[in-house]
């Protein structure tokens, strides 16, 4: 908060107060989150972090990018539904499921 305080004070801000914390209460969770996945990410020594537009469809040319992109939208979560990855070993299913 302390960082961006500063520049709600010296701006000409048309927010009141109580937006003003709103908004400052909103970034400074925002960033505990962040901190704290990524001590999670360091705790677990992982050697390297994998995100999915780094995955390589063209690897795994059985993976539907579509249906991956999909996923993403949580849509599924809303719907109450699960996800199951099958395949065999080395086909990208637990880079998935991050």
């Amino acid at each position: 908060m302390k960082e961006y305080l500063p520049n709600y004070l010296e701006g000409d801000n048309q927010l009141s107060l109580a937006e003003i914390l709103k908004q400052l209460t909103d970034k400074e969770l925002n960033y505990r989150k962040y901190r704290s996945a990524r001590m999670s990410i360091h705790t677990a020594h992982f050697p390297y972090q994998k995100e999915i537009k780094d995955f390589d469809f063209n690897f795994q040319p059985s993976v539907d990018k579509g249906k991956i992109t999909n996923l993403m939208s949580m849509e599924f979560i809303e719907n109450a539904r699960n996800i199951l990855f099958i395949g065999s070993s080395g086909v990208g299913k637990t880079y998935l499921d991050r």
